[in-house]
C-alpha cells in the first residue's frame, strides 16, 4: 500500500476515516452536552457528528482496522512523519497524537515501536472514552442521591465562574469538582479490576511466585477499606480537600492503574470529567426517578447493567 492511501483506506474501512483520526488527535474539541427533552437522559458524546457515540460492536469494527493495520505498521509511520494533509495528521502546526506517540523517547533514548504505538493509540481512542462516561454516570448518581453535595458543588461553579462556561485556567479553583470525581471513582472505579503478570520469580508477603505468575487486583476492594478510608461506603467528597491523598499509600487508591502500565490518559480523563461535570451541574440539577436503579455489571469495565436514569430539571 502506497503510504499516500492510508488515509483512504481508513475512509474505506470505517466511512469516517478522517473525523476518526481528528478524533483521536483532538478529542476535546468535541466534547459536547446533550439535553434530551423527556429530562430522563444525558448523553456526553465525544465525538463529532457525522461518527456519533461508537457502539461496543462499533469499537470491535476498529479494533478488526487496526489489527488489519498491522501488516502496514511501517506505511502508518512513515505516513505520519511526512504527512502534510491538514485536520487529519497535523493541525496548524499542532502535533497530531500518532506523532506525539512515535517521537516520545524513554529515559534511555529508546522509542516505541510500531506496534506499540498502533496499541496506545487504540487503547486511548477505545478505552478513554468509555472509562470517562461512566465516572461521569457514577458522578452525576452519587450527586442525585446525594442533593446537598450537589448544592456545594453548584455554589462553588456559581462562585468560581459566575455563570460562564468553565475551561482549563479553572480547574485549579475548581477544588470540590476535583473531589467529587475522585470520590466517584473511589466508590465506583470503571477500572473495577485489573491484572498482572510476573516477569520474574518474586516474594511477596512472604508468599513465593514463580515467574509467569499471574495476579489480579481491585480497586473496588482497596478502595473500600476500613483501614485507609473512614466510612467506606460513604460518599464523602470533602474527605480529599485535606491531606488525605498525600497520606494514603502508593496503591490504596489506584482508578487509573499504576507502575509502568498505569493509564497513559489519566491526566486528561481528569481534565475532561471535570470539565463535563462543571457543565452539567451548571445547567441542570440531576434527580432521582422512581426509575432510578443502579445494578452494577462488573464486565471489562464497572458498567450499569441496565443503564442509569435520572432526571434533569433546567437550573
Amino acid at each position: 500500500m502506497d503510504p499516500r492511501d492510508l488515509s483512504q483506506f481508513f475512509v474505506e474501512h470505517t466511512g469516517k476515516g478522517e473525523q476518526l483520526v481528528a478524533l483521536m488527535s483532538r478529542p476535546y474539541k468535541y466534547i459536547r452536552l446533550e439535553w434530551s427533552s423527556d429530562l430522563c437522559a444525558l448523553r456526553v458524546r465525544t465525538c463529532v457528528k457525522p461518527i456519533q457515540c461508537y457502539s461496543l460492536a462499533a469499537m470491535g469494527e476498529l479494533q478488526r482496522v487496526f489489527s488489519d493495520i498491522t501488516e502496514s505498521e511501517g506505511l502508518v509511520r512513515h505516513f505520519v512523519m511526512t504527512s502534510d494533509v491538514p485536520g487529519v495528521f497535523n493541525f496548524g502546526g499542532d502535533l497530531s497524537l500518532f506523532v506525539l506517540l512515535i517521537r516520545a523517547r524513554d529515559e534511555d533514548g529508546s522509542s516505541m515501536t510500531d506496534a506499540q504505538v498502533r496499541d496506545e493509540a487504540v487503547t486511548l481512542f477505545l478505552a478513554g472514552h468509555e472509562t470517562t462516561a461512566l465516572a461521569l454516570t457514577y458522578s452525576l448518581y452519587l450527586l442525585a442521591t446525594h442533593p446537598k453535595c450537589q448544592d456545594r458543588l453548584a455554589d462553588e461553579l456559581g462562585q468560581v465562574l459566575g455563570g460562564r462556561a468553565p475551561g482549563l485556567a479553572d480547574l485549579e479553583s475548581l477544588k470540590y469538582t476535583d473531589a467529587v470525581v475522585l470520590e466517584a471513582m473511589r466508590l465506583y472505579p470503571p477500572a473495577w479490576v485489573m491484572a498482572r503478570q510476573a516477569l520474574t520469580d518474586v516474594e511477596i508477603g512472604g508468599f513465593h511466585f514463580r515467574k509467569g505468575a499471574e495476579f489480579v487486583i481491585s480497586p473496588w476492594v482497596l478502595h473500600r477499606d476500613p483501614r485507609n478510608f473512614d466510612a467506606p461506603e460513604a460518599f464523602q467528597p470533602e474527605r480529599w480537600q485535606g491531606d488525605l491523598a498525600q497520606r494514603l499509600s502508593r496503591f490504596a487508591y489506584f482508578p487509573f492503574g499504576g507502575g509502568p502500565r498505569v493509564c497513559i490518559g489519566n491526566r486528561f480523563a481528569m481534565m475532561e470529567a471535570k470539565l463535563v461535570l462543571a457543565t452539567a451541574i451548571q445547567r441542570f440539577r440531576f434527580e432521582v426517578t422512581p426509575q432510578t436503579e443502579l445494578t452494577l455489571l462488573p464486565s471489562v469495565t464497572l458498567r450499569p447493567r441496565h443503564g442509569l436514569r435520572l432526571q434533569l430539571a433546567r437550573r
